[in-house]
This record gives structure tokens, sequence and C-alpha cells, in this order.
């Protein structure tokens, strides 16, 4: 996902298989167990931002790990971002 304005973005994911329907919220036989999703972004204060030989880590890739069910999954995208999402079974 990339982010190219200076706002973050709420924005609610849905991985469960849905016959006749697209909202997160009517999916049936969702599998309400937690499962993992490893996120890896880079952001930066403005879109110009770069990373100099003086400043070799203005912008570098954050890791972390959260937590979500296929019902949905809500995140929010930071501003001026990209990122990365690997959801696990």
């Amino acid at each position: 996902m990339v982010n190219l304005t200076g706002e973050a973005k709420e924005t609610k994911i849905c991985l469960a298989e849905t016959k006749e329907t697209t909202d997160c919220n009517r999916v049936e036989n969702a599998a309400t167990q937690k499962h993992a999703v490893d996120i890896i972004s880079l952001t930066a204060p403005a879109l110009t931002a770069e990373n100099t030989f003086e400043q070799p880590q203005n912008i570098v890739p954050l890791e972390s790990t959260e937590d979500y069910k296929a019902e949905g999954y809500k995140y929010t995208f930071a501003p001026h971002s990209v990122t990365v999402m690997v959801f696990e079974e």
C-alpha cells in the first residue's frame, strides 16, 4: 500500500472469502481465530525526504508484527509511506 498523502489513512482489510457480499461484517463462516501479519513500512516526513551520506538512516524500514482476524482487520497507514503486509494463515 502506498499513501502519498500527508494524512494517516485508516483502512479495513477483509481477508475471508465471501460469496455474495464484500461487507466484512456479514462474512459467513469467517475464521475467528487470530493470525499474524508481518508489516514492513517506509515512512518519511515529506515526499521529498531522502537518505544522504550525512544522514544515511533518515528513512529506514520499520518492521512489526500484529494479530488479525479474517473477518476484518483495521490498519492505519502512516502519511508518506510505503507498506508491505504479509498475512499468515
